[in-house]
């Protein structure tokens, strides 16, 4: 590989594992990522839906959980921001990423999650690494706290409103995505806990 390219490797916790289209990942999905704190915590729509359900998103004071990896064909830092920008529907600057060789970084939602990123990167001698930086915006959208309850009551109604979407990510969320809010959800609504990806 030139020198003045890379090798980009995404992080996944949600969608972009199971449906990363129209950006381009490299062979499978791995399960030693970096330990992060995720949760369900923001609205939003489906790329090819309009209708809402609720995602994984990092999240301040949340429970933290090894997220996935794999890698990407672009070779340019760039690129790899933009065609994930484009898959996740946001811009540019939502997209969070490091370069632990040289010190750069873009990482807003929770400025030091930073920091176990770049030490799992260089343990894995990985120079490069993006992800979604997107923020939750659950009370933007709803007036409400991101509590339990107002969890429960929001899935209930998009249950009721027959949003089979907002069931399924919950189901196709990898297993090891743990979450506290997930695990209010499965055993409210009795939601199936997902099998790992590729039956592992």
């Amino acid at each position: 590989m030139p020198k003045n390219e890379l090798e980009i490797v995404v992080l996944g916790w949600g969608g972009l594992i199971w449906s990363p289209e129209p950006m381009k990942v490299e062979g499978r999905w791995h399960y030693d990522g970096p330990m992060l704190p995720i949760e369900f915590a923001r609205i939003s729509r489906g790329i090819f839906s309009t209708r809402e359900r609720l995602t994984l998103v990092p999240y301040e004071g949340s429970r933290y959980v090894p997220v996935l990896w794999t890698k990407t064909p672009y070779n340019l830092l760039s690129d790899a921001i933009k065609a994930l920008a484009g898959r996740e529907g946001c811009k540019i600057e939502f997209i969070g990423y490091v370069r632990p060789d040289i010190g750069e970084r873009n990482c807003n939602v929770i400025p030091d999650m930073y920091r176990p990123i770049v030490s799992w990167a260089r343990s894995k001698k990985i120079n490069a690494v993006i992800w979604a930086d997107l923020p939750s915006n659950f009370y933007d959208r709803t007036g409400k706290l991101l509590t339990e309850y107002n969890i429960i009551e929001f899935v209930r109604e998009m249950r009721q409103s027959g949003n089979i979407e907002a069931k399924e990510y919950v189901e196709k969320a990898p297993a090891q995505i743990k979450t506290r809010f997930r695990e209010v959800i499965e055993n409210e609504f009795g939601i199936a806990k997902a099998a790992s990806i590729n039956g592992q």
